[in-house]
């Protein structure tokens, strides 16, 4: 089986912009029309979450959505990268969203853009987005070793898997009486929905109401994610770990404000129960794992069958540590997070939050989405581009803008800022002398803060 791509897409539907648009608006300083790339591509992908041979899904998705901000002046601001993985079985379908990076440039005007509801509004949107129109760009090829099976699941003759299929099927109709029989199907292709239902999988487990839905990260100090050498700039804000945690855990609540059945967890490797408990943003929160199922004890299922292998993702890189090892079906839940506790990356004072969510998200609500499809190809390449910068060399960065308006399929959306921005009233501004600076860091790129003498 391959995917093919049909080209690109723009989001849209009745020429109607406005919904992500005016919610981005509001964060924006106005009166400055901001400029917005935002671009999404969608693959197959191999499983996330290894699951023995009985339970494994039939099919599963990889999206990447990518957005950048420039200033009306075409200075790049912030990105945000983002990946969800729809899996699907023959009962169900689940959604694993997965915030990989956030950065800001340290470009920005003081008080230009803020920041928190910026991501919280593009967060609320990405998770909005319907499962059907996350995969409605792909298209199956079907290759030989693939047609016995689709055929033997075929229950309607809706689509022809061959020229000789159609064949049979005419001379069938034909002998009984009907002689104007047309093939209403490519027999090279098969869209995305009926692909979906020769594998039995239901049209109405597609549906928002129906999708269990994850939002997952962690929080770790680190210079920058997406913008080299943007720590040198003066307006790069800084957190220390736990302000960042704390940021990230007020910012969820707001994403995951109005879900359905939705249950927060937070763990803090190394940290004792009561300890995690000061962090929580609200009452509804929980100590421990999104990734913990309840149906499932921490004696009978390893820890691979249940933790998802996400790019860049510390947890991800230990069951890859236990594969090598030889000892990835031998190690269950309880003993997993032992052992990631003592591992390197959590053993050095490093408040590592792990933050995950579920729940069932409200439908989508406007027939909107303002966001441009690329091809794989593409997509990789653009974000190349944009990672590949020195964003301390306004000599390397200033043409970003243009050459991310030349690439082939790209586009952007224009948002006039409607904020009244912060009043900074008496604060200190980043061109003061003093050697000291105190900079709030509102996203993952953050350097650890020395503690005061007491």
């Amino acid at each position: 089986m391959t995917v093919i791509d049909i080209g690109t897409e723009t989001f849209t539907e009745n020429n109607d912009w406005t919904n992500l648009q005016d919610m981005l608006s509001k964060h924006l300083k106005k009166p400055g029309k901001y400029i917005f790339f935002n671009n999404y591509t969608t693959k197959l992908s191999v499983p996330v979450i290894y699951k023995p041979k009985k339970e494994k899904a039939l099919l599963i998705t990889k999206t990447t959505h990518f957005c950048l901000l420039f200033s009306p002046q075409k200075v790049p601001l912030l990105a945000i990268e983002v990946y969800t993985y729809c899996t699907f079985y023959k009962d169900r379908v689940e959604r694993l969203v997965y915030v990989s990076k956030a950065d800001t440039t340290g470009l920005q005007k003081l008080g230009e853009v803020n920041v928190g509801q910026f991501i919280v509004e593009y967060m609320k949107w990405v998770c909005q987005i319907p499962v059907e129109t996350l995969i409605s760009n792909l298209k199956f090829k079907n290759d030989n070793s693939n047609q016995p099976k689709l055929i033997e699941n075929l229950t309607k003759d809706k689509i022809f898997l061959s020229e000789t299929h159609y064949a049979l099927y005419r001379l069938e109709k034909i002998a009984s009486g009907e002689v104007n029989v047309q093939m209403n199907k490519s027999s090279n292709t098969i869209p995305y929905l009926e692909y979906l239902e020769l594998l039995g999988i239901d049209r109405i487990n597609l549906k928002t109401e129906n999708v269990k839905t994850k939002l997952v990260l962690f929080t770790r100090s680190e210079g920058q994610y997406l913008f080299p050498e943007s720590i040198k700039n003066k307006g790069k804000h800084i957190l220390d770990g736990r302000e960042l945690l704390k940021w990230w855990l007020k910012n969820v609540d707001k994403i995951t404000k109005n879900w359905s059945q939705c249950n927060r967890f937070l763990n803090i490797l190394n940290s004792e129960e009561r300890e995690i408990i000061r962090y929580f943003p609200s009452s509804e929160w929980k100590v421990g794992s999104v990734y913990d199922d309840p149906l499932l004890t921490s004696s009978a299922s390893p820890a691979i069958y249940q933790i998802p292998l996400l790019p860049d993702d510390p947890k991800g890189r230990f069951l890859e540590h236990l594969i090598v090892e030889g000892r990835v079906k031998k190690v269950k839940c309880k003993q997993y997070w032992q052992e990631l506790a003592i591992r390197q990356e959590f053993s050095f004072g490093a408040i590592v939050g792990l933050i995950g969510v579920s729940g069932i998200v409200n439908e989508f609500q406007s027939k909107n989405l303002q966001s441009t499809y690329l091809k794989p190809k593409i997509m990789k390449h653009v974000t190349e581009l944009i990672t590949s910068k020195d964003y301390f060399d306004k000599s390397d960065w200033s043409s970003l803008y243009d050459e991310l308006s030349n690439i082939k399929d790209m586009k952007h959306f224009d948002i006039i800022g409607s904020w009244e921005g912060k009043n900074v009233g008496t604060k200190r501004t980043l061109d003061e002398t003093d050697t000291k600076p105190v900079i709030i860091n509102t996203l993952m790129c953050v350097k650890s803060r020395k503690k005061s003498k007491q």
